[in-house]
C-alpha cells in the first residue's frame, strides 16, 4: 500500500509520465507496420534483451507498467556530476538518502534541474578540447563527437584563442581566409575543413567548406588541389541576427577522396552539420582530428 501510494503521489497522471525514467533517454521504437504505428521495444532484465542502441537499457515504464527499451537521445549527452566527481547515473531528486554510501545528491554539470548521485574524486582528468566543447554545449548538438585536438587558427600574425570574441571594430582581422595548423598530421592524408555559424537565423550557416585539402608540414594548404565547395565568407558588421555570432571550425582527416557524386548538392544555409557528418562517414570519421571555436559581434539595431 505504501509503495503504491508513493508511486501515484509522484506520478499524478499517466499521460504526463515519460516512457523512459531517465529524462535524457527516449524509447527505442519498432518499425511501423500497416495498421500498427511504431511502439517501444519490450524487454525484460532477466530475459528479452534490447537491440543495439545509444547506451541502450531495459527500464520499467511507470507509464505502461512494463519493461521497455530506452536509449540516449541523439543530440544529448548523458548528464554528468560537477567536475572532480564520479558520476553514478542514478536520479536522486535532491534527496541525500537516495544515493549509496559515499555519494551525495548534486545537480548535474550541465543541467542543475537533474540531480545525480556523485562522489568526490580529485584524480579525474578533463582533456581539451573535449571538455570545453561539452561545457559550451557544442557537442553533441552541433558535432557528434568533440575534436581530438585544438586546431590553431591563424589570421595573418594573429592566432585565435579558443572562445575568443572579436568586437565590431576588430572584424578587419578576419577578412582573409585563415591558415589552419594541426598538432598532429599525416602528410599523405587529405583533410576536410568546415567552418559554420551556429548563430544564424537558420539552424547553422556554413561559412567555409573545403574538401581534399592536402597537408604541408602541419599547415593545411587550401590551394588548387583542394575542392572548395563554399568559399570562405568573412564576418560582416551587418550580419543577421545582430549581436554575437559563434563560429565552429572542425577539421577531419579523410578516409577517402571526395568526388562529385559523394559531394552531391550542398546547401550552406540551414544544414544540419551533425547529420551531414554521419551521412558521409565513409569519407570522414565522426570525430574531427582538430577543432576550435570563436565569436564576433555585429552592429546592433
Amino acid at each position: 500500500m505504501y509503495i503504491t501510494f508513493l508511486v501515484f503521489a509522484t506520478f499524478s497522471t499517466v499521460s504526463s509520465i515519460n516512457e523512459c525514467v531517465r529524462p535524457w533517454q527516449q524509447p527505442m521504437l519498432t518499425r511501423a507496420l500497416i495498421g500498427q504505428p511504431p511502439r517501444a521495444h519490450i524487454c525484460h532484465p532477466e530475459g528479452t534483451k534490447c537491440p543495439k542502441g545509444r547506451n541502450e537499457q531495459c527500464q520499467f515504464s511507470f507509464r505502461n507498467f512494463r519493461y521497455v527499451c530506452c536509449e540516449d537521445r541523439p543530440n544529448e549527452d548523458p548528464p554528468e556530476c560537477p567536475r572532480y566527481h564520479d558520476t553514478l547515473l542514478t536520479l536522486c531528486d535532491g534527496r541525500e538518502n537516495g544515493c549509496p554510501k559515499g555519494f551525495r545528491c548534486l545537480g548535474s554539470r550541465h543541467d542543475e534541474s537533474i540531480h545525480l548521485c556523485c562522489r568526490p574524486n580529485l584524480d579525474l582528468k578533463y582533456p581539451e578540447p573535449e571538455t570545453t566543447f561539452k561545457d559550451k554545449k557544442l557537442v553533441p548538438k552541433y558535432l557528434p563527437i568533440a575534436p581530438k585536438n585544438v586546431a590553431q587558427i591563424h589570421f595573418g600574425n594573429h592566432t585565435i584563442l579558443t572562445g575568443e570574441l572579436f568586437s565590431v571594430d576588430e572584424l578587419e582581422r578576419l577578412v582573409m581566409e585563415p591558415t589552419i595548423e594541426l598538432p598532429q598530421w599525416n602528410n599523405q592524408a587529405l583533410y576536410t575543413i568546415i567552418l559554420f555559424d551556429i548563430s544564424s537565423p537558420n539552424p547553422v550557416y556554413v561559412r567555409w567548406l573545403a574538401l581534399n585539402v592536402p597537408m604541408n608540414e602541419g599547415l593545411l594548404a587550401v590551394n588548387s588541389k583542394a575542392r572548395i565547395v563554399e568559399v570562405y565568407d568573412a564576418p560582416h558588421r551587418e550580419d543577421k541576427p545582430t549581436g554575437m555570432h559563434v563560429l565552429i571550425l572542425a577539421v577531419f582527416e579523410q578516409k577517402d577522396v571526395w568526388n562529385g557524386k559523394s559531394i552531391g548538392k550542398f546547401d550552406p544555409i540551414g544544414v544540419n552539420v551533425g547529420d551531414w557528418i554521419r551521412k558521409n562517414e565513409e569519407i570522414i570519421p565522426l570525430q574531427p582530428i582538430a577543432g576550435n571555436f570563436y565569436a564576433y559581434m555585429t552592429i546592433t539595431d
